[in-house]
């Protein structure tokens, strides 16, 4: 019976296409404000699929690290989001760092996301959705705009661009009711509100 339950959750996770473990690495340097830090992360899948992203980012989303120390030390925090959690470990000191990271999927997750319409979340997806905030609400929000042929990658892209629901509504009460991802990310970008 418990062979059966695992061959089957083994089945699952493959359908849904997601790794148990994402691997990378993490740096961190001091950002514009007192409450932020510049958050960078690198990973490579094989040698056609090299990734990197670097944003500012909020010091309470990185539970378990205490900024307050100014000497190096080991650490171990976690970044906590409903794609899933970033697990890190490394050197800190004051605030600047640079260790490994294990990214874990919620495989909850890529099930909500499917039975919204976003069947094409790929292990990249799921880890740029956690290192970006793509909330399950979020998600559900844009979603209900109506965003023409919304695609998860273009989801991701959303809120890379800073776009809201809100800023989607706005548009669409000027008189632009159907349009893509891709045109209100450009609209977003040239400044348009």
């Amino acid at each position: 019976m418990r062979c059966h339950a695992l061959s089957a959750s083994l089945l699952l996770i493959a359908a849904l296409g997601l790794n148990a473990d994402e691997r990378g690495e993490w740096t961190m340097g001091p950002g514009e404000s007192a409450d932020t830090v510049t958050f960078s992360v690198h990973y490579t899948r094989d040698a056609n699929h090299d990734n990197s992203s670097s944003s500012a980012w909020r010091k309470e989303n990185f539970v378990g690290l205490d900024f307050t120390g100014n000497t190096k030390r080991n650490v171990h925090f976690s970044i906590k989001r409903d794609a899933g959690t970033l697990d890190c470990e490394g050197l800190f000191e004051a605030t600047e760092g640079a260790g490994l990271f294990t990214f874990h999927p919620h495989p909850e997750y890529a099930r909500q996301m499917a039975a919204m319409g976003f069947e094409d979340m790929s292990d990249d997806s799921l880890l740029a959705a956690a290192l970006h905030d793509v909330s399950l609400s979020f998600a559900r929000a844009m979603r209900a705009k109506n965003i023409e042929g919304l695609k998860a990658h273009e989801l991701i892209a959303l809120r890379v661009h800073g776009v809201t629901p809100d800023y989607v509504q706005r548009l669409q009460a000027h008189g632009l009711p159907t349009l893509t991802a891709r045109q209100i990310i450009r609209l977003r970008n040239q400044g348009i509100d």
